[in-house]
C-alpha cells in the first residue's frame, strides 16, 4: 500500500475510523502538530506501557519509540478477553493491520502483533498462545514470506497447531484488502495439518511421509523449498549418525580462537543475523575483551553462539566439519 502523508486519508486506507473518539478508543491518537499517529501498547491486563509512533515527512523514519519501550505483544488483552470456542489465535505483520482483522472479526477471536516488526518474536509469548490454533498471515511480499516460515518454525510443536495463510486477490496487507473489499479472503499455504504431522515424527519413515506431504501437497515453490528445509534439519538432528570427534578439548579451544570477524562482516560491531531472516542488522559482536570473548548474540532471535556455530551455520557443516574448517584458519593466525 503506498504510504500518504496525509494522515487522514492514511487512516481511512488503513480501516481506522475517523472519528477521534472511536479511534482513541482502540489507543491511537493524532497528533497532527506533530504530523505523528500515536499507537497506545498495552499489555495482556490492558495496562498501558509505552507509545510507538508512526512518523511521516521523515524519509529516513517511519516509526519512532518512546525511550525505554521494549518489544511487546501488540493486542495481546485480545487473548485474556477471548472466548471462542475454536480456541483460534491470528498474528499480523504490523498494528493496524491487527487492528484492521480485530475489528473485522467483530473481536471475537484474538488478533496480535509484535511491536518490534515481523522478524521479531519472544519465546514467553509463544506461551500465551500454548493450546491455540494458531494462524500466521503476514504480507505477501518477500520479506513477509520469510518471517511467517521463520515464526513458524519457532511455534511448531509448542502450539496446539499452527498455519500460513495468503491473502487472495493479488493484495499484499490485510488493511489493504479490507479496505477494498470489505472481505478478509485467504487461502492456506501452510497448511495445519503439516504442523501435527510434524509434531508425530518419530522414526525415518514417519519423516518420509511428511516430506512426501511436503512435496506433493505445497503448491507454493518459496515455502515448499523452505519446508523440506526444516525437514532436513530433523533428518541431521534425529537421524543422521552422529560423527565420534577425533580430537580433544584442547583442540577445540584453540579453534575458537579465530575471530569471527575473518567470515562476518560487522559495522560498527554489528551485522544482519545470519541465523534468522534479517532486514535490520541484529548480531552483535563480543570482542576478546567482552565478558564472553569472540561470540556473538542476536537481540531479534535470541541466538548466542561462537565461532563454530557461524562455521556451522554459514558452511552447513556438523560439528566435526566446522572444527576441522578452522582448524586450517587457526593454523593459518
Amino acid at each position: 500500500m503506498v504510504m500518504n502523508s496525509n494522515i487522514n486519508e492514511y487512516l481511512f486506507n488503513h480501516c481506522v475510523s475517523p472519528d477521534p473518539i472511536i479511534h482513541e478508543r482502540n489507543g491511537i491518537i493524532v497528533h497532527k502538530h506533530k504530523n505523528e499517529i500515536e499507537i497506545q501498547v498495552r499489555d495482556e491486563n490492558n495496562t498501558y506501557l509505552f507509545s510507538k509512533y508512526r512518523v511521516f515527512g521523515k524519509p529516513d523514519m517511519k516509526y519512532r519509540y518512546e525511550k525505554g519501550s521494549s518489544m511487546q505483544l501488540y493486542n495481546s488483552y485480545s487473548i485474556t478477553l477471548d472466548t471462542n470456542e475454536y480456541k483460534q489465535v491470528y498474528i499480523t505483520e504490523g498494528e493496524f493491520d491487527c487492528l484492521a482483522l480485530y475489528q473485522y472479526l467483530k473481536k471475537e477471536i484474538p488478533v496480535v502483533s509484535s511491536t518490534g516488526g515481523c522478524n521479531s518474536w519472544k519465546d514467553e509469548w509463544t506461551k500465551m498462545l500454548a493450546g491455540y490454533e494458531v494462524i500466521i498471515c503476514f504480507d505477501t511480499d518477500t520479506a513477509g514470506k520469510k518471517a511467517s516460515l521463520e515464526l513458524y518454525k519457532k511455534l511448531l510443536g509448542k502450539v496446539k497447531n499452527v498455519s500460513i495463510i495468503k491473502l487472495i486477490g493479488g493484495y499484499n496487507d490485510i488493511c489493504e484488502q479490507i479496505h477494498d473489499t470489505n472481505t478478509f479472503s485467504t487461502i492456506q499455504v501452510v497448511p495445519t495439518e503439516l504442523s501435527l504431522m510434524f509434531g508425530v515424527i518419530k522414526t525415518k519413515a514417519s519423516l518420509n511421509r511428511v516430506q512426501g506431504y511436503i512435496e506433493n501437497d505445497i503448491a507454493d515453490i518459496f515455502y515448499r523449498d523452505k519446508l523440506l528445509d526444516i525437514i532436513s534439519a530433523i533428518y541431521r538432528d534425529k537421524f543422521r549418525e552422529k560423527p565420534v570427534l577425533a580430537t580433544i578439548d584442547n583442540d577445540i579451544e584453540i579453534v575458537k580462537q579465530v575471530p569471527i570477524t575473518h567470515f562476518l562482516d560487522f559495522r560498527g560491531g554489528v551485522c544482519k543475523c545470519i541465523f534468522h531472516s534479517d532486514t535490520n542488522p541484529s548480531l552483535y559482536y563480543n570482542d576478546f575483551n567482552s565478558k564472553y570473548p569472540n561470540t556473538v548474540k542476536c537481540y531479534a532471535c535470541g541466538r548466542f553462539a561462537d565461532v563454530i556455530d557461524v562455521i556451522m551455520e554459514m558452511q552447513n557443516k556438523d560439528f566435526k566439519g566446522a572444527i576441522e574448517y578452522l582448524r586450517g584458519g587457526a593454523n593459518t593466525q
